[in-house]
């Protein structure tokens, strides 16, 4: 909702548009932009609606942001929303079913002895170990492909425009619109070109102000930055 203050005097205009942080647009929510008008003469709230994505995906805590442009835009002219964790548990047995598996497994295992099958018998073992087997959590999956990629977290992703950047030599500090600060280390910096047809090892001369560019920041599970990429879009 946008309330318009301080007089009534002529029409104006306020433009709204979100911007992806590491809630993304299309799998988390519905890009959406437009504009607010406010005739001559009202003082009625103005408001839209930003349609969310309910997928089946367990995910942690993800936010986005919402910018207002235009008129004499107050305090705040940006909002961040945050979407609360889906981290819900994969399916898997149910205590009946588990019952029946195990009564499977006694049958098969049975037929194993009494036949001297070690096909069956592997069977039985591979249904046992299914039953006692405890449930998987989103948390639990390894990430990387069971590499050492598993030490990592997955990605943060921000996209938006710089709107400033200072450098003392051995780190940046990069502020994008969305009011998202990084203060990033040289060291772990990697600066991707992707305004060409095929993406091009960059420097960090093109991180500047007013470029349009996706920050990806790679943390350990202790929180600690590992990697920090730029893509610098245009």
């Amino acid at each position: 909702t946008v309330t318009r203050t301080g007089g009534t005097e002529g029409p104006i205009n306020v433009t709204y548009m979100t911007l992806p942080g590491t809630a993304l647009a299309g799998s988390d929510y519905t890009n959406t932009a437009g504009v607010l008008t406010f005739p001559a003469g009202s003082a009625t709230s103005q408001t839209f609606n930003i349609p969310l994505v309910n997928d089946s995906v367990a995910e942690g805590q993800e936010m986005f942001t919402v910018n207002l442009t235009g008129a004499n835009v107050g305090s705040p002219s940006t909002l961040s929303i945050v979407l609360a964790a889906s981290d819900e548990d994969i399916p898997t047995l149910s205590f009946f079913g588990k019952i029946l598996f195990g009564i499977m497994s006694a049958i098969v295992g049975l037929y194993a002895i009494v036949r001297n099958r070690f096909s069956v018998m592997l069977l039985g073992i591979m249904l046992l170990g299914l039953v006692a087997a405890p449930p998987l959590h989103a948390a639990d999956k390894p990430i990387g492909g069971g590499t050492k990629n598993e030490k990592e977290i997955k990605a943060d992703k921000y996209r938006g425009t710089i709107q400033s950047i200072t450098n003392n030599g051995t780190s940046i500090v990069v502020t994008l619109t969305g009011g998202q600060t990084f203060t990033i280390s040289t060291k772990t910096l990697k600066v991707v070109d992707f305004r060409s047809a095929k993406p091009q090892p960059g420097t960090i001369d093109l991180v500047k102000t007013g470029a349009n560019v996706i920050v990806k920041v790679r943390k350990d599970k202790s929180g600690n930055v590992k990697k920090v990429k730029i893509k610098i879009l245009a």
